[in-house]
């Protein structure tokens, strides 16, 4: 760059000197920036994702959404990228021969002209039991926790006591996993549309590829059930972090 000062003549070398300076460095012009720069929601192209710095993130971490501050910020994701929510809906139980709920049509949520809701009606006096199996995809690497939540209704107030029982199958093998059983003991609220139950559950041998098969029971035998009418299970809700 040429300092002027008065008196000086300006030549066609000094003036295109000039201009060059400024085309030749524009990223010196503009870096560092004093304030933030508004792209005005242009498209900008060839910027590979290799050409990103994270200066203030660590390994492992990618940008996600705040969605509190609604900032972006760096986070270390999951592992396996996932935590799915497995829905097990009335009609994909399966059951034994023998002590089982009934799968009945019920309109307690809506009418029968506003649609249909399938639920499971466990018995009132017999230990009865409904089973599901889902496969666990590639999505997840290994699971470290699981539990499981259940939304029933009823007629009669009174304790409920549930149990849920777990397998896991390994791929191209008869079990991979001891089976294990949790219970959990629930009062009924009749005050509202449904009483949900949240039960842990043992997955530390769940990964993939495999399959776990799972049971979903009403212990009337159990200590602590005192509901004298039939409980109906609405839903039921698997939930994986991994």
């Amino acid at each position: 760059m040429k300092t002027w000062v008065a008196g000086d003549t300006l030549t066609a070398a000094d003036l295109n000197a000039e201009f060059n300076n400024l085309l030749n460095n524009p990223i010196s012009l503009i870096s560092p920036t004093t304030g933030v720069i508004n792209f005005d929601n242009k498209l900008h192209t060839n910027l590979p994702v290799s050409a990103l710095s994270g200066t203030s993130g660590s390994t492992g971490q990618v940008a996600t959404i705040n969605t509190a501050a609604g900032a972006v910020i760096w986070a270390t994701p999951a592992s396996g990228g996932v935590n799915p929510t497995i829905i097990l809906d009335a009609g994909s139980a399966v059951f034994t021969t023998a002590l089982f709920p009934a799968l009945q049509r019920s309109t307690m949520f809506q009418s029968s002209a506003d649609g249909v809701m399938m639920v499971l009606a466990y018995d009132a006096s017999t230990m009865e039991k409904a089973y599901f199996t889902f496969p666990l995809s590639t999505m997840v690497s290994a699971v470290s926790s699981a539990s499981i939540d259940l939304w029933i209704t009823a007629t009669s107030s009174g304790n409920t006591v549930w149990q849920v029982g777990s397998v896991f199958l390994l791929s191209g093998s008869s079990g991979g996993g001891a089976s294990t059983a949790v219970s959990s003991t629930t009062a009924v609220n009749l005050a509202s549309l449904a009483t949900k139950v949240s039960i842990g559950l043992v997955a530390t041998s769940w990964a993939t590829p495999g399959i776990v098969q799972l049971y979903i029971g009403r212990f009337t035998s159990d200590a602590g059930d005192a509901n004298t009418g039939d409980v109906y299970l609405q839903s039921a809700a698997l939930r994986i972090t991994v």
